[in-house]
């Protein structure tokens, strides 16, 4: 099985690819807000911004100001935590607190996953893949997929979905919108992937597919299990050492988990938690979860061994993974519940004991929950400094983006449209028309440094995702060293924007009044 060292190496090197400003621009795909789509309606309290109107020389034209905000986003806790609820929203939770810090309508969905600086939610209703900004809480893009989705998973800078009914998993390139089949198998339940790709079926397979440095897949092996496989799960935590973990509904209605070997598919440790109406399936560092009801109860038994133990939380719906887990400590685990009527959150002890309710989430059942996956875990103090740096560059990254550039793409688009009027209104070869042209050309030459910087900025997700599962420091010292460039150029290309803006308006004021 390749090593994720090589994977890093060579996205390290893409990376300074791609950020190269000579090999030309990515363009975003055409389904994101970025180039054009409505991006639905937000609700948020996580960030207070203030805007500052531009100076601007002349009050001859009805001149767009442009906003200038003093903000920079910093990586979001381990505590955070996503939920999805009974009316279509997706809401983002400090799990210490229960507070509902920002939230976001995206339609009902049937599962979600947390990476490259985005929520990943899939919907069987609306044959879609839809992502949602981790730091604004804004839909970002959205894929029609043609199929049913079943599952997701985020790696190596992709999306892969399990289409049950199309026979395929397929891989969406956030940046291009591309989506590849990558694999064809029948009736694909469940997906997760590391370094390689685990697919579990309808029928009972268990499939295991290797991912190359160059982003080629081959089949290794196939497991035959009875029942329908509800979840597999790679993990990667102890790396070098792989466990894969799948949980299967047996013939009877009972669920039975079982950890393969990853390079032989072979049967390690296997066991039957007690529980019915099984809808969610955790492993997080070395301990296995499980949740089910009626009543609703966590499952819980540590991989190293011990016996089974469990805990019930009223109108248990859905559990996630929290905090950052270290060797010999319990890890935290929080659930969703309520009364039916509303949602909760609780936090739910490891080993036995009663759960805690944290709080009060929302007048609404809840229904989903999901966090980020925990970094690899390296010995203390030999890689947070530099992963903790990758990872603030990242979120200033988007700031910028999101925030500061996203505004001014605003007004570049305003500014196109009054010069492009403003052309068709101007005598032929007069110097407003030749003025107005030029104005048109600043709004242009915003909107392609705009696109650029989608591309650059989703190259620091990718570089912060890939530092959190190395700890070579040598790597991440490259990582690092691309990161900071690449963070160089969007701040680089953001004054670009402010300058090609600046001169446009100008332009479009002159020319308005030479009219």
């Amino acid at each position: 099985m390749r090593r994720l060292t090589a994977l890093v190496l060579v996205l390290v090197v893409m990376a300074a690819g791609c950020g190269d400003d000579s090999t030309g621009a990515t363009e975003a795909p055409a389904t994101t807000g970025a180039t054009g789509s409505t991006a639905a309606e937000t609700t948020t309290t996580a960030v207070a911004t203030t805007t500052t109107a531009a100076e601007t020389t002349t009050t001859v034209a009805p001149i767009v100001t442009i906003p200038v905000r003093e903000l920079a986003f910093d990586p979001l806790p381990d505590t955070t935590v996503w939920v999805t609820f009974a009316d279509g929203t997706l809401g983002r939770v400090d799990a210490t607190t229960a507070e509902l810090q920002a939230s976001v309508q995206v339609g009902p969905v049937d599962a979600l996953e947390v990476g490259l600086g985005a929520v990943w939610l899939v919907s069987c209703e609306q044959q879609a893949l839809i992502s949602v900004s981790q730091q604004t809480v804004a839909e970002t893009g959205r894929w029609d997929l043609g199929a049913c989705p079943s599952d997701l998973a985020v790696a190596d800078g992709a999306v892969l979905v399990a289409l049950a009914d199309a026979d395929a998993v397929v891989s969406v390139d956030p940046l291009s919108g591309e989506i590849e089949i990558i694999v064809e198998i029948e009736a694909p339940t469940s997906v997760d992937a590391g370094s390689p790709v685990l697919v579990g079926t309808a029928d009972g397979q268990v499939a295991l597919w290797d991912r190359s440095p160059e982003g080629s897949f081959s089949h290794e092996w196939t497991t035959h299990l009875a029942g329908n496989v509800f979840g597999v799960i790679v993990n990667d935590f102890w790396w070098p050492d792989i466990d894969l973990y799948v949980m299967v509904i047996g013939p009877d209605g009972r669920p039975f988990i079982v950890v393969l070997d990853a390079d032989t598919g072979e049967i390690l440790d296997s066991w039957d938690p007690d529980l019915f109406e099984v809808f969610s399936f955790l492993v997080w560092a070395d301990w296995v979860f499980a949740a089910g009801g009626l009543p609703g109860r966590v499952w819980d038994v540590a991989r190293s061994g011990g016996d089974p133990t469990s805990t019930e939380v009223p109108m248990l719906s859905s559990i996630a993974g929290v905090g950052t887990p270290m060797p010999g400590v319990p890890p935290q685990v929080v659930a969703v519940g309520g009364d039916g009527e509303s949602s909760s959150l609780y936090t739910v002890p490891t080993g036995g004991g009663p759960a805690t309710e944290v709080g009060e989430l929302a007048p609404v059942p809840a229904s989903l929950a999901a966090a980020a996956p925990p970094p690899l875990y390296c010995p203390p103090d030999h890689v947070a400094e530099t992963r903790q740096h990758i990872a603030r560059m990242a979120a200033e990254a988007d700031a910028i983006y999101s925030e500061k550039a996203a505004d001014l793409n605003t007004n570049a688009g305003t500014l196109y449209q009054q010069a492009n009027d403003l052309v068709d209104r101007a005598p032929q070869g007069s110097e407003a028309r030749k003025e107005a042209t030029l104005a048109a050309g600043g709004a242009a030459d915003a909107q392609m440094s705009y696109e650029i910087m989608n591309g650059d900025a989703f190259t620091l997700y990718r570089l912060s995702d890939t530092a959190s599962k190395s700890c070579d420091p040598q790597v991440l010292r490259d990582i690092e060293d691309v990161a900071e460039t690449t963070l160089q150029k969007i701040e680089d290309r953001y004054r670009e924007m402010e300058d090609s803006l600046r001169d446009g308006f100008r332009y479009l004021a002159s020319a308005e009044g030479k009219l």
